[in-house]
């Protein structure tokens, strides 16, 4: 018989918000507290979400690991994952304005406007697992699956992870990060170990006495250490090195996409300047400037809206009555954006802006329309970035969940995604405040793409000019996915006197 502890610090890579019950009435969603009023992640959301990483791979592993119960049939969990707790000295949380956008307009809903209570980006969380390797003779081999589970499981968690094929190793990962809570279609919930110094394993091995004795030696350290740290203030017993940390396969990891951008002009995602000589203002946590997550994907989502009616029009394809193209564009892409009906397989992440990033105030005054006169009272003014000499770098997060995409649908989607991507880096789509106004273009500089397909080496795009030389035969394979898609899915629509065609 095995035990196995392992102790790790996660850090929030994004925003994160796991929504608890509402303690005050300052927010509509307010975090996660316990009976002491400390914020702290769930046991058995952490458990949820490594549970899902090791059924993406294998189902049968994950009942070996994590327990199920089937009927008359069942296993306890062979793994113990306890309550995450926030780590004090760390940025505190933060009330984060929110509203609907009409999908139709591009404007914000009637009486739809929402705050969260949110921890910002860099915010630490306390992470321990134990696993108990026994299962007993005759079920040695659900033993050995538990055990190649937990190995898996271990080895995505550190840093700098790779995994050797024969006569090949791959690109390190460089953290793999989890989703934790809600808003993922918003950018929360990204938290992981960025650094192997955040994370130990220690391995028992009993019934030997000496292992007995260090396994209570470090219960009783970790029960009496007043602060969180990784290794237990006075442990002297040495934990596992983790290049002897070994698995056969691991999860199946999602997509990630990182576009880096360079804003070419204005550039400003806005709020209400709360006491300042200003009508608006970037959004901002803990000291930095933030691009909502939340704003990229709405843009992101009406222009792959747009390229889809654009194309069924094009074809033939009409909408009924009483439906709007934009009910057609909307039933179409919910397999990539979701909606109400059907969780989204995508997330993009906050873009925390760099720190020498500099504001510019910015005056302006609406216009009579009739008059083209100056309208009175309607001068107003906004902090946005602007600057000359340094274009301002926004780094694109994108995140796809694999285990939600259906292999059919795989190419077709990422297919409709590359036009979409393609039209941010090549400035044809605006994003932010006064769009209209020429604010808001980018230009992409460089795209990298990993887990796309397994066990192969990430994809990386320099050169957006010549990406239809360079990448032919991808481009190639996605177009012709996502055309034969649209195609099925418009016939869909025909079936169900959504759409027409002429």
């Amino acid at each position: 018989m095995r035990r196995y502890i392992l102790r790790a610090t996660l850090r929030c890579h994004t925003a994160l918000h796991l929504g608890g019950l509402a303690s005050t009435p300052a927010t509509d969603k307010s975090l996660a507290r316990d009976g002491q009023g400390r914020l702290y992640l769930p046991g058995t959301s952490l458990a949820g979400i490594l549970r899902a990483m090791i059924e993406t791979k294998d189902k049968e592993a994950a009942n070996a690991l994590f327990g199920y119960q089937k009927y008359q049939e069942g296993q306890r969990s062979a793994l113990l994952v306890n309550h995450g707790y926030f780590l004090p000295g760390f940025p505190m949380p933060e009330i984060r304005d929110l509203v609907h956008i009409n999908p139709c307009w591009g404007v914000a809903e009637n009486q739809h406007k929402f705050d969260m209570e949110v921890l910002p980006a860099d915010a630490h969380f306390s992470l321990r697992l134990e696993y108990l390797d026994y299962a007993g003779e005759n079920k040695k081999a659900r033993q050995e699956a538990a055990h190649e589970a937990f190995m898996a499981l271990t080895k995505t968690l550190i840093p700098g992870t790779t995994l050797t094929i024969p006569e090949k190793t791959l690109t390190p990962i460089p953290g793999t990060t989890l989703q934790v809570g809600g808003g993922f279609a918003k950018g929360l919930g990204r938290i992981g170990v960025t650094d192997e110094q955040d994370i130990a394993i220690w391995k028992f091995e009993f019934p030997c006495t000496e292992a007995a004795k260090q396994y209570f030696q470090l219960i009783r350290l970790e029960n009496e250490q007043t602060s969180w740290s990784v290794v237990p203030y006075k442990c002297d017993i040495p934990p596992l090195p983790l290049k002897e940390i070994n698995a056969t396969w691991l999860p199946v990891l999602p997509i990630e996409i990182q576009l880096n951008l360079i804003a070419t002009g204005p550039f400003l995602i806005s709020r209400d300047a709360q006491g300042k000589t200003v009508d608006r203002e970037p959004y901002q946590e803990n000291g930095r400037y933030v691009v909502p997550g939340s704003s990229i994907r709405g843009a992101l989502r009406q222009r792959a809206m747009r390229i889809v009616n654009t194309l069924l029009q094009s074809w033939g394809y009409y909408p009924t009555e009483p439906q709007t193209w934009t009910d057609v564009g909307e039933s179409i892409i919910e397999a990539l954006f979701g909606s109400t009906k059907k969780a989204s397989i995508l997330g993009v992440s906050d873009c925390l802006l760099p720190k020498e990033a500099v504001l510019q105030e910015v005056h302006n005054v609406a216009i009579d329309r009739f008059t083209c006169g100056a309208r009175d009272g309607r001068l107003f003014s906004s902090y946005v970035f602007w600057s000359k000499n340094k274009p301002l770098p926004l780094d694109l997060s994108i995140t796809i969940k694999q285990r939600r995409l259906e292999n059919s649908e795989k190419d077709a989607l990422l297919g409709l995604l590359a036009h979409v991507l393609y039209d941010l880096a090549t400035e044809d789509i605006a994003i932010g405040h006064a769009k209209t106004s020429g604010h808001g273009r980018v230009k992409g500089c460089k795209l990298t793409i990993q887990n796309w397909e397994p066990e192969k080496e990430p994809i990386t795009i320099a050169d957006f000019a010549n990406l239809s030389k360079v990448y032919a035969q991808h481009l190639q394979q996605l177009q012709s996915a996502f055309m034969q898609w649209l195609k099925t899915k418009a016939n869909e629509l025909v079936g169900k006197n959504i759409c027409q065609n002429h």
